[in-house]
């Protein structure tokens, strides 16, 4: 899905885009499949984790996936992080569920 659905779908559920804080979790949501992730490239401002493949942001796009597979597009990603516009799976951090 775009990262306009994405965003729209996530809120939708209660839930947002994640924003991975450590090694640990970028490696656990890499573990869920590629995944848009929650801020884009013109706004990493309180990002305290960060996990590019070399020459990337390069400018393709302001939306931010997390790209899960080892080898895309001629690339080694396995969970780096890519400025892309295609369409793309989505992974939802749920902020609440209530009666549960």
């Amino acid at each position: 899905m775009t990262l306009a659905n994405a965003q729209a779908w996530c809120n939708g559920i209660n839930g947002n885009l994640p924003i991975p804080e450590s090694a640990e979790e970028n490696e656990f949501l890499a573990g869920l499949g590629s995944t848009w992730l929650g801020f884009l490239t013109t706004d990493m401002v309180g990002l305290t984790f960060t996990y590019w493949r070399s020459n990337e942001p390069s400018g393709d796009s302001t939306g931010v996936q997390l790209i899960a597979e080892e080898q895309k597009w001629g690339y080694t990603w396995d969970g780096r992080w890519n400025d892309g516009s295609d369409e793309w799976p989505t992974t939802c951090y749920i902020n609440d569920i209530k009666g549960v």
